[in-house]
């Protein structure tokens, strides 16, 4: 379910302090290319039945967008201008849930930005598949500092998936010390633990994956039975079962 933010006022005044800002305005003039920009990225984020936010890939895409809005900055008048947007446009619970996620995150991608700046100062081969693994496996834990692991895992989940397959799969098809026929069993093996990671996934991602294995099944003449167990395994049986009923409608 998605949000629908409400209209935002020209200005606002701060119910309360951003936490850490001492010299806050009373009145908040928001700029309105930023306001608007902001609230269509709130357009993204999604809600279970009883109105909590998702922790997704909608709600990390959200986060990107208020980053690249306010320029990365965390300074006291930015903040203000975020929950100024967040208060007007979302119940007051979700406006706070979501300031601190973006605090966190604005803090983190200041820490990820340092930390590849000093890894490629000096640095002989900042292309290499190695360099960048190495890398990526510190950024991970960087990410792991600013956000609770079962934020954290839900956020980035679809890309620490799909970074570290296509970057080891690359690797793969350019070592010629290999076969033509072991790197595509090899690539075969790696496609096969990636899809298994994926499908299991809430995303839109585990949903492709599914669909291109059962389209695979059903070229190969996969029985019905066989294909309703493939999406109860990833979907349960209830919705194994709708999607069998869907297959079965004229």
């Amino acid at each position: 379910m998605r949000s629908v933010p409400h209209a935002l006022p020209e200005q606002k005044v701060a119910s309360e302090p951003v936490d850490g800002v001492e010299s806050s305005p009373e009145n908040i003039a928001v700029p309105p290319v930023e306001a608007v920009a902001i609230i269509d990225a709130l357009l993204l984020l999604s809600f279970d039945h009883d109105g909590n936010l998702l922790m997704d890939r909608n709600t990390l895409a959200a986060l990107k967008e208020f980053h690249t809005q306010l320029e990365g900055s965390a300074s006291a008048d930015t903040m203000v201008t975020l929950r100024t947007v967040l208060e007007a446009s979302l119940p007051e619970t979700v406006a706070n849930q979501l300031m601190a996620l973006a605090r966190n995150y604005f803090d983190f991608r200041r820490a990820e930005q340092d930390f590849q700046l000093a890894m490629t100062a000096g640095a002989e081969e900042v292309n290499g598949v190695a360099f960048q693994s190495e890398q990526y496996a510190e950024i991970k834990k960087i990410r792991r500092s600013y956000f609770a692991p079962e934020v954290v895992n839900k956020l980035f989940a679809e890309e620490e998936a799909q970074l570290p397959y296509m970057a080891t799969a690359l690797a793969v098809a350019q070592n010629r010390e290999l076969t033509a026929e072991q790197r595509a069993q090899q690539l075969a093996v790696l496609r096969e633990d990636f899809n298994h990671v994926t499908s299991r996934m809430d995303s839109p991602l585990a949903g492709k994956v599914l669909e291109a294995k059962v389209a695979r099944m059903r070229a190969s003449g996969a029985t019905e039975a066989a294909i309703f167990d493939a999406r109860s395994e990833v979907l349960g049986s209830a919705e194994a079962q709708r999607l069998a009923d869907l297959d079965r409608a004229p």
